[in-house]
């Protein structure tokens, strides 16, 4: 392994970049809470580029400039042998200030290259991008190539700012997808509209078996929705929907669809206000 952390990389790290050819068997890097300079995220970009067994990328709470990140991702495309990959909690220039260089996660995707990589990676089935403030508009390219990929397993996007158009972009990839399993989206804001367009695509999917939605901010209207997929979903077995508002309501709608459904095996309805009268129809 390959461990980076809690330095600060510039152009004195270009000189280990020669060097890395000679560890063949290196399969892993871990970059955390480091500064990276435009000439360090150069040369992890060579670094990455020389190591032709990598399996594993573990990118986080890292501060740089976003065309600096996406040099480092525009490297990954052509690794054949990357299996897992982890970019979170980066803290960006744009962050930090929005008008440097005019760049905004709304106006801009910050994944790009990312997309890139999962149209010609087929090796990458752990991709974990959460915390990442992605918005709609990355989204919408992600959902597009979801639709063709035919590697990736797991997918993480909590702790964006994931709305209902993100979520119809996303939704609409899983319809087609037919490889996903585990789809993570904790802490986002797309809601009941959000939330509908996933259990439309979830009536259809085939091949999801474990869906996270905690704390999305999904109420009645959304559970009924997910009550009408598990009517005819077969393939589920995990939906995680704490930290909801889908009340008493809403959960009777719920108990009606877990009467016919028999692949579920885990719902989690934790801190939803649903008292005792939606308990006991659960029950």
């Amino acid at each position: 392994n390959l461990d980076l952390s809690n330095v600060i990389i510039d152009f004195k790290f270009s000189k280990y970049v020669e060097g890395l050819n000679a560890y063949t068997t290196l399969r892993s890097i871990y970059i955390k809470d480091c500064i990276i300079t435009s000439d360090g995220a150069e040369a992890i970009a060579e670094a990455i580029k020389q190591l032709s067994a990598i399996e594993r990328i573990s990118i986080s709470r890292c501060q740089m400039a976003q065309e600096d990140l996406k040099k480092m991702t525009s490297a990954l495309k052509n690794i054949s042998t990357l299996q897992v990959c982890y970019i979170q909690s980066m803290i960006l220039e744009s962050d930090l200030n929005p008008d440097v260089s005019g760049l905004c996660w709304n106006q801009y995707s910050r994944i790009s290259t990312l997309t890139d990589t999962l149209k010609m990676n087929a090796n990458l089935y752990w991709l974990s991008l959460d915390a990442n403030n992605l918005g709609d508009f990355d989204m919408q390219l992600l959902g597009k190539v979801l639709g063709t990929n035919k590697g990736l397993k797991y997918l993480g996007l909590s702790g964006n700012s994931i709305g209902s158009a993100g979520a119809r972009a996303i939704a609409e990839g899983l319809e087609i997808n037919k490889k996903l399993e585990y789809l993570c989206l904790k802490n986002n804001n797309f809601g009941d509209a959000g939330t509908v367009y996933f259990a439309k695509a979830l009536g259809t999917n085939d091949c999801l078996r474990h869906v996270r939605l905690i704390a999305n901010d999904i109420g009645r209207v959304g559970a009924m929705a997910l009550a009408d997929m598990l009517m005819v979903n077969t393939r589920l077995e995990g939906l995680d929907l704490g930290l909801n508002r889908i009340g008493c309501v809403g959960a009777k709608f719920l108990s009606r669809s877990l009467r016919h459904n028999c692949q579920l095996e885990d719902l989690n309805l934790d801190f939803n206000g649903i008292r005792n009268i939606g308990a006991v129809s659960l029950a």
